[in-house]
This record gives structure tokens, sequence and C-alpha cells, in this order.
């Protein structure tokens, strides 16, 4: 039987490779992200192994509040210097400061933000511990000098000698007097770099005040980093720690993994699992119809004495030789791609040192994920070949009647109908975490579809073909019926496609539903006439004078500027978020329900009606604070609010804030004008001050509300890209399964054409009968997503209070269409090789 079964699988070369096709994208696609998130992973370690090469220990503030802003840190004390610097075995002692420093280019616009930090440094002449070394021009010597690392010189077009703006956040005109290298690469891992005289570095980065961001040791010969590490804890005081140049690279290798890289791989396996669930389905149906054909040569075997278990084995053998080809060859691919998207993060700034990572972890994962997606997809189509009756199979009797199935009738609605509940619970009922019930309700409710596939295929492939019959003659009428004629085989290949088109309408209703939230609930409670928001999530922020500068333009009644940061309440981590209270009402529709924010003193705090609720705050209740620099305070609720979706959970006054921030800073400046004012005008005055300060152009409502949505549009644009590739894969699944039927149908086709059938005709019959299948899949794709999407989104309404669900109804419209297109391309290969069918060859065919 292993003899027969290789000769079986050389003779029929193209039918396995068109096999392997499916579950080959699959796994180029999971070898892809596994090998670039071992490649990112192996260059960040790079550049924090280089950062810290020459460094033994590092002294910092101890984080107890969390959150990852760069300019907010609990500053060591200058005395610790001295200490630190007693210490037996201590052989360099070196003091820095750092901080968020954005350098603008030439062209106006800030430089990096949206990425890898933008970080500015004290610069020491003499620190053998500094990664970065000058490669052109001098170190900073005098006030208002820099040195500015290679790749943001590039970026911004910036060369020794020249003037540039660097925003700390306070905009500050520099000379650059130094082009610096991180080792041998422009700059660290793409994080922008500006180096500062120490005296700069401490007004700048950090606001004037005594202390430093960190020390850094090395040890004398023959003592370990690990033994200076335990003689400095001795003598610091208590809230600071001295960790090792490996402790430092770890949790810096644990926190960009946290941050971005694990989200990063995670966000990109969703897609790639969505892409294996399709090849699944895919392989299903061609195995289905490839076990089919060869029904009479099983039972030849059979009625020769082969044993059940051997025609499983035989069937086995060939899905193991399909997934390793598949899974070889998706790994190579997969390498390729890799390497593209390698080159798709080196243009959005994130350059890593090294080449390509391939450990062998990622390669045994791809190899087993093809191999057991091909073995579970081929299982239950083996076995159903492997019940055949011999002598049945030899008379051709075995008809499929799997619509006419009970069991799977009942099974598919109870499994629909248990998905559909738990969808409605997690969006209608009292959940306390809805979003995973309508999760569980979603899985069933996909296993429930596919299973009453079968039984609604035939009514469906009638009513959707009906139109073509009428319209198309011969040929409609044929496609409509060889649609209807095997319903497990029509449902199997229109699955594979539903799968891809619900996961794309879920996706499209959810990010039209995130827009209008937008469009409706923060920017409508919004009611400032303009807006300056500082786009960027890792750079250094907008300086509170530039709101103060604002609030002085004639034509501007006032301007309040929003700033964010961490903190600690009653033992849980918020952000808070940082603000004049006394004008907030003017330019936010808060929604007061107790209180006055308005009227908050410098002692109170206000919060949202979901935080009082969650924790039963009440007004009036004294709220125990920990901020960054390890201070508390009790401050109690002066007012409780119910829009929260630009102020967040806390709103706490700036000077309460600044009190204990090294550094203060807004994201956004909110600006009422006076009646009567002359926008444009006012606008024109504000681009002037926003440019100096280094800061965006001034918006309105309505075009902060776009460019919102605008960025969730371009996130659907990302997640269409990726959805692409498994709606790739359920269209080779539906020409390889009309491909399969034509060469089980070829007696049957040269009938039609010995009656008079044209190529035209017999090539419109196939498109048609693909079209049928592709709108069987698409429809109920668009059915499904809807539901799922308006299920998250309830959840979310639920959970969050913040939620709109909207319907672009135009988009659907052309999902579907697209989805009938698509049937017309997945059919030309099947369609040409059916027309090039010669009669008499086809009427001979047993």
């Amino acid at each position: 039987m292993w003899k027969i079964s290789v000769k079986g699988m050389w003779a029929h070369k193209r039918r396995l490779l068109r096999t392997c096709s499916a579950v080959l994208l699959g796994v180029a696609f999971l070898a892809g992200t596994l090998v670039l998130g071992d490649t990112m992973r192996a260059g960040f370690s790079d550049v924090f192994a280089d950062a810290y090469a020459s460094t033994d220990v590092v002294v910092e503030g101890v984080d107890t509040v969390g959150g990852d802003s760069e300019q907010q840190l609990r500053l060591v004390p200058e005395d610790v210097v001295d200490r630190v610097g007693q210490v037996a075995g201590v052989a360099a002692v070196v003091p820095t400061i750092e901080g968020l420093a954005q350098v603008t280019g030439s062209d106006g616009d800030a430089i990096g933000g949206s990425g890898p930090p933008t970080v500015g440094s004290s610069w020491a002449t003499e620190d053998p511990m500094n990664g970065y070394r000058i490669a052109e021009g001098r170190a900073p010597r005098a006030h208002d000098e820099v040195v500015i690392d290679r790749g943001t010189a590039d970026t911004g077009q910036l060369a020794v000698g020249d003037t540039a703006t660097v925003r700390t956040p306070t905009p500050i005109r520099a000379r650059i007097v130094g082009i610096v290298e991180f080792g041998t690469q422009p700059s660290m891992g793409g994080s922008g770099f500006t180096g500062f005289t120490f005296e700069d570095a401490r007004e700048y980065l950090i606001g004037g005040s005594p202390g430093y961001t960190g020390i850094s040791m090395t040890a004398d010969d023959g003592v370990t980093a690990e033994e200076l590490a335990r003689g400095v804890r001795d003598v610091l005081p208590e809230g600071y720690s001295a960790l090792t140049a490996a402790q430092m690279q770890a949790a810096e290798q644990e926190s960009i993994g946290d941050d971005f890289l694990n989200a990063f791989e995670m966000f990109l396996l969703v897609f790639t699992g969505v892409a294996l669930l399709v090849a699944t389905f895919s392989i299903y149906n061609t195995f289905s119809v490839i076990l089919a054909q060869r029904s009479r040569e099983s039972a030849l075997f059979r009625a020769i004495g082969a044993t059940r278990s051997q025609v499983l084995g035989s069937i086995g053998l060939e899905a193991v030789a399909v997934g390793l080809v598949a899974s070889v060859g998706g790994l190579v691919v997969g390498l390729g791609l890799a390497v593209g998207l390698s080159s798709l993060m080196r243009s959005i700034g994130i350059d890593l040192p090294g080449g390509l990572e391939v450990t062998p972890n990622s390669i045994v994962v791809s190899m087993i994920v093809g191999l057991v997606v091909t073995l579970v997809a081929s299982l239950a189509p083996a076995i159903r070949a492997s019940r055949i009756a011999p002598l049945a199979a030899l008379r051709d009797s075995a008809i499929d009647r799997s619509d006419f199935s009970p069991t799977r009738a009942a099974l598919g609605a109870v499994l629909t109908a248990a998905g559909g509940a738990l969808v409605l619970y997690g969006a209608l009922g009292p959940a306390a975490t809805p979003i995973v019930f309508v999760g569980y309700g979603a899985v069933l409710a996909v296993l429930g579809v596919v299973t009453l596939g079968p039984v609604v295929a035939r009514p469906v492939s009638r009513l959707l073909g009906a139109p073509i019959a009428a319209t198309r003659g011969a040929s409609g009428t044929l496609a409509r019926g060889n649609a209807m004629r095997n319903p497990r085989r029509t449902a199997g290949t229109a699955s594979a496609l539903m799968i891809g088109v619900a996961v794309v309408a879920l996706f499209t209703v959810v990010g039209s539903s995130l827009s209008a939230m937008v469009r409706t609930a923060v920017v409508g409670s919004i009611t400032a006439d303009l807006l300056v928001v500082d786009s960027g999530f890792s750079g250094s922020g907008m300086s509170p004078d530039l709101a103060t500068q604002i609030g002085r333009v004639p034509g501007v009644d006032h301007a309040v500027g929003l700033g964010f940061g961490p903190a600690l309440v009653d033992g849980e981590e918020f952000d808070l978020t940082v603000a004049d209270p006394s004008r907030l009402d003017s330019v936010i529709d808060s929604d007061v329900q107790q209180g006055s924010i308005s009227d908050l003193g410098s002692g109170q705090v206000a919060v949202s009606t979901d935080a009082a609720e969650e924790f039963g705050w009440v007004l009036g209740t004294p709220l125990e604070v920990s901020f960054i620099d390890g201070g508390t305070e009790s401050l109690p609720i002066g007012a409780i609010y119910a829009q929260s979706e630009l102020t967040g959970p806390v709103v706490v006054p700036r000077e309460v804030w600044a009190a204990h921030s090294t550094v203060d800073l807004d994201y956004i400046d909110l600006v009422a004008l006076s009646p009567g004012a002359d926008l444009d005008a006012v606008r024109d005055s504000i681009s002037a001050l926003t440019e100096e300060f280094g800061a965006p152009e001034p918006q309105t409502r309505g075009e902060y509300a776009d460019e919102a949505a605008g960025q969730i549009t371009q996130l659907l644009g990302i997640v269409y890209v990726l959805l692409a590739l498994s709606i790739v894969i359920a269209l080779m699944g539906i020409a390889n399964t009309l491909a399969l039927s034509i060469h089980e149908r070829t007696r049957e086709l040269g009938l039609l054409r010995a009656v008079g059938q044209t190529r035209g005709q017999l090539r419109s019959m196939v498109r048609w009968e693909s079209v049928i299948i592709a709108v069987f899949g698409t429809i109920g794709g668009i059915g499904l997503g809807l539901f799922l999407a308006w299920g998250m989104v309830r959840s979310l309404a639920v959970s969050e209070g913040v939620a709109t669900f909207s319907t672009p109804v135009g988009q659907l419209v052309a999902i579907t269409l697209i989805g009938g297109l698509a049937g017309v391309l997945a059919a030309v290969r099947p369609a040409q090789r059916a027309g090039c069918l010669h009669v008499l060859d086809a009427l001979s065919t047993e």
C-alpha cells in the first residue's frame, strides 16, 4: 500500500501542489511573523547590550506608579553621587540627566514621536559608559549647543553648524555642533537622541530641579557587577535601586516586549490564525473531493484485501506529504516575508542592527502547525471515505445526502442558537465581562453556521442561482444545478470564504462604529472652537506655555491645556488628566453630575461616574494619590462628571501635579474664541505660535474628528491587507474545488459538448457556478460578521460606556460585489481547462 500511495502521489504531482498552496500561504505568514518577532527581539537585545556594554551598575529611582513617560522620573539626590563614589570597588561614577527632546527638521516638522522615543540627555565628554560616539563635529560646550544622532540629522536634513528647534517640551533654538552615532549604527534602534551640556540638560529636561535621573558606574578590575551592586545598595536611601547592567538590559527587553513586541506579534498572529482556519476549510474540501473521486480505487483495494487502516494510512501519507511540502515551502516564503516586513519597519524608523534572526523554535512551530492543519483537515474526509462499503463504491452508489442529515441539522441549530444566545447575553445582559461572552458566542456561532452549511446549501444555491438561470439560459440553469447537486462540497467551499469575509465585515463594522463613537462621544463633548493636538505617542509633548501664549492672541477668550500622567489612586493605577479646572467646563462638556469642576480647589480632584461607581466613591471622598516622585496627597472628590471620553477617569489641578513632576507638559490645547472673533484670522495667528513652539497646526473640531477617524481608516487599511491573505486562500480553495470537480465531471462535460454546448457556454457555466458559491460564502460571512460586530460594539458599550453602533451599508455592499467578482476570478483557470476538453477524449473517460 505504501508503494502504491507513493506512486499515486507522484502521478498526481500537480494536484498535490495545488492542495499545498492554501497551507503554504498560511504557514508563510506564520513563519514570517515568528521570524520577524525573533529578529526584532534579537535586534533590541543587541541595542540594549551595546547601551550597557561599558556599564556595570545603574542607580535609578524605584518606579512605584508605572507609566511610560520618560520625563516623569523620581530624581536621584545629588549627594548620592558622593555616597556611591566611596563604595569599595567603584572605578568610575557618571551622573546623567535624561528626558524627552524632539528635534524639528529643516522643513519645520518634528522628527519622530510615532515610534521609538526621542530622548534628550546630558553629554559627558569623559564618559567611558556612553554608547554614542561623535562622528562629525565636537561635543557641546556652551549654552544651547547640542549634538544629534545621524538618523535624526539625515531625516531632518540637518548638518553641523545648523540651528534647529528642539522641543523639551519648551522649544529652544540650539546650534548643532556634532553628529553622533550609536556604535556603528546611525541611531539606537531608531530612537532620536539630542545631547546637551550638563547645565542645559538640567534646565530643559528636568526643569532646573536638583538631582539626576540616573547614575552609571563601572567596577574595578576583579570586582563583579553583582558585588558592586550589593555594595551600592547598602548606601542608597529608600526609594532607589542599584541594578546591574544585565538586570537593566533584561528590564529594558521585558519592557519593549510588554509594550510593543508582544502586542505587535499577537496582532499579526491573529490574522495568521484566520488564514490557517480558512486554509483548513480549503484543505478539508479539497480532500473531500479527491477522496470522493477515488472511492472506486479505495473500493478495489478493499475488495482485494486491504484493511480500513491501510486505506486510512495511505490517505494519511498523502496528507503528511502535503503538510511537509506546504510547511517547507511556507517556511521559505515566510523568510522572504520577514525580510519585507523588516524593510517596512526600517522605513518607519525602527532600524535594527544585525540580519535576519531565524531560531529553531520558529522553524519547528511553523512545520508542526503546517502538518497539524493538514492532518486535521484531512482526517474527517479520510474516515468518511474508509467507511464506504467496497461494493457500494464499485457501483458508484455513494450519494452525497449530507443535506438531509437530521443529526447535522440539529447539531448546527443547537450550536448556532447557543452562540447567538451568548452573544446576546454579552451584548444586552448583566455580564461582568461581556466581551468574553461575545467571544465564546462567536466561536460557537461560527461552528454552528459551518455545520449548517450543507443543510442550507441546496435551497440557498437555488435562490441565488434563480436570477442566473433566468438570464443566462441553459448555462445558468446548469450552473445552478451543479451548485445544488453536492451540498457538502458547495458549503465546504463557501465556508472558507465565509470565514474570511466574516472577519472583514467584523472589522469594517467595528471600525465604522469606532469612527462614529469618536465623532459623537469624544469630539461631541468638545465645545472649544480650535484644538492643537500632539499626535505622536512617543514625542516630547507641548509646553504649557503654548496654551498661555494662545490665550493672549487677539480674538481668543482663553485656552486650556490638557496633560496626562500616571499615579496611584487608592492603590489603583490611573492616568490622571492634568488641567486648569477653572476653565475646563468652557471647552469640554463634561456633563457634571455632582459638585463643580470649575470651582475645584487646589486640593481636590474630579472623577468620572464610571470610576465612582466602580470604587464606591462619592462627593467628598478623600482619595490617597501617590505620585511618581514618591509623594502622597489626600485629595477629596470635588466633582463627579459623566463625559469621560477626553478627560479620562480622574482630573487633577495642574498645580497639584506640578508639585510632584519634574517637567510639566500638555498633549492637547483647547481654544475658546471670543464672541464675534474671525476664526480664520485667529487660526492664522495661532499657527504662527505653534510653528514657533514646534507644535502641530490648530484644527477645528470637524478637522480633528476627520483626522481621528482617518487614523482608524488607516488601521483598517492595514487590517484589510493582512486579511487579504485569508481571502486569497479561500479563492484558491474555490478554484481548486472547481478544477477537481471538472476532472470528476469530465464525461458529463463531454456529453454536454456532444449535444451542442459551445466552449463559451461551458466556460460560462463554470464561472456562474463559482459566482453562486462565492456569493453564498460572501453573504453568509457578511451576515455573521455583522451580528458578531454588533455584539462586540454593544459589549463595549456595556463595559466601557462608549460605543456607537454604525453599519457602513456602502462598504458592505461593496464587499458583496467584490465577493461575486472574486468568484469570477477564481473560475478563470478551471473554466479555461473545461473549455479545452476534447469531446471524444472526454466521452471515453471512465
